[in-house]
């Protein structure tokens, strides 16, 4: 199966926005991902790529559920929106809900911001400084307010535009309408994830900036050998 180059960018952005979590740096057989590789040949690729470059980067139950959900769709391969419908949908939100409660005495301030911050959220670009933005999450009543966000180099990234965001990572620009809409739609419906948002709207937002695991400054450094 082929997957657009524009959703195999993304993907690899939403790869290396997990940097801060060692364990998705390896593979199933716990020998590290050959992320430049990987890099290398969706950067060559004219409009698409073979899909199964990622399969030592996924988790295997992500790998089948994005080829799945591609087949079920009746797409002929993996294109942006059913990349953004995954990872910021439903399921991707269950999944990362049980990983959360399947561990013990975990803070509240850490289970509300990662369940923010592991989800591929919608964000409005309110100011940027360098290779760092601002920007607000706006879902209804529902507000949470962004500080220390990385632009992903090369990335033309403005005031009032609306990107994909992922951990601390800016992973996609210029996303459809329609799959804005259908991702905050299916936000909006996770009770899980509406409270963890009115929690941090209580609390000014969320700063990467070493408030949220260095999320700002490991983010950085990872993505700066892509330049």
């Amino acid at each position: 199966m082929l997957i657009s180059k524009k959703a195999a960018e993304i993907l690899f952005r939403m790869f290396l926005s997990c940097a801060p979590l060692k364990e998705c740096m390896l593979g199933m057989s716990g020998k590290p991902v050959p992320v430049k590789e990987l890099f290398d040949k969706i950067k060559k690729a004219a409009t698409s790529v073979d899909f199964s470059i990622f399969k030592r980067a996924l988790e295997p139950l992500t790998f089948k559920k994005i080829q799945e959900t591609a087949l079920a769709s009746g797409k002929k391969g993996i294109d942006v929106d059913l990349i953004v419908q995954i990872f910021g949908g439903s399921a991707h939100f269950e999944k990362i809900l049980g990983q959360l409660r399947a561990e013990k005495k975990i803070p509240e301030d850490y289970f509300k911001k990662t369940l923010f911050a592991h989800m591929a959220v919608v964000v409005e670009i309110l100011g940027k400084k360098d290779n760092l933005a601002c920007g607000v999450y706006r879902n209804g009543d529902l507000e949470v307010r962004i500080e220390n966000l990385v632009i992903f180099p090369g990335d033309s990234v403005n005031i009032g535009n609306k990107v994909l965001v992922h951990y601390a990572l800016i992973v996609a620009t210029g996303i459809s309408r329609e799959a804005r809409i259908k991702t905050l739609i299916a936000q909006g419906r996770c009770r899980e994830f509406s409270e963890a948002c009115l929690y941090l709207k209580r609390r000014g937002g969320i700063n990467y900036d070493g408030e949220f695991m260095d999320l700002c400054g490991i983010t950085s450094a990872v993505v700066k050998k892509y330049e």
